[in-house]
């Protein structure tokens, strides 16, 4: 029989593989979770357990699957920022080398060779020392830094037009991080909600078993009378 620790377990896996930068298996973890909790709302509907417990694990259903719709868009979103990156990558752009003196453009390609033996020194270091998780528990900032750090490594290892790859890079960060902070900042909204609601149930839930309570007392009272 399905449990509420069977699902929080899963819960749990699919938040580590979140932080791991994992979002799509993240997903396909959340979506048995989903299905499990359906298994465990029949069973516990038909032994008769109260309805307040039934209510709690169906928002857990719908929190969970608020969280694969979040996933699934940001995906969307990545997939759609890769698919522009590649589509601009791949055009050549226009050549520049007759409108520059020679000198100017050595001196160029020497600094941006430095740059680039700088950058690809620091992302190795960054790769080896500082794992992705340590910026953040947070899936959809992890997978950001991910992209972002394996994008550069490649850029650095294989671009023929490193400065004009990593500025386009950068730019889709940022975006991304627009988007993100837009989305924590509905996301805190949203939450303070759900918290002042889940407040007023217990609030409620506290009076009724304080009457309860108060009931029980009377009813032992009178009987000793």
């Amino acid at each position: 029989m399905i449990t509420l620790k069977d699902i929080y377990i899963l819960i749990e896996n699919a938040e580590q593989q979140s932080r791991k930068g994992k979002v799509k298996k993240a997903i396909s973890i959340y979506k048995v979770a989903c299905k499990e909790i359906d298994q465990l709302l029949g069973s516990i509907e038909d032994d008769g357990v109260d309805q307040d417990i039934i209510t709690a694990v169906a928002l857990l259903k719908r929190n969970i699957m608020q969280t694969v719709r979040d996933l699934e868009n940001f995906l969307r979103r990545t997939n759609f920022d890769f698919l522009n990156s590649d589509s601009i990558a791949n055009n050549t752009p226009p050549s520049t080398a007759n409108t520059i003196p020679s000198n100017l453009r050595n001196d160029n390609l020497n600094s941006m060779f430095q740059s680039t033996k700088l950058m690809t020194n620091s992302l190795a270091m960054w790769e080896q020392d500082q794992p992705i998780d340590n910026f953040s528990s947070d899936p959809f900032l992890i997978t950001l830094l991910n992209r972002l750090q394996n994008t550069l490594l490649d850029i650095t290892k294989t671009s023929d037009h490193v400065e004009e790859d990593v500025s386009q890079q950068f730019q889709l960060f940022k975006r991304d991080l627009i988007w993100y902070e837009q989305k924590k900042f509905s996301d805190f909204n949203n939450h303070i909600k759900k918290m002042n609601d889940e407040k007023k149930k217990l609030e409620n839930q506290i009076t009724r078993q304080k009457e309860l309570w108060e009931g029980l007392v009377e009813n032992v009272k009178a009987k000793k009378r």
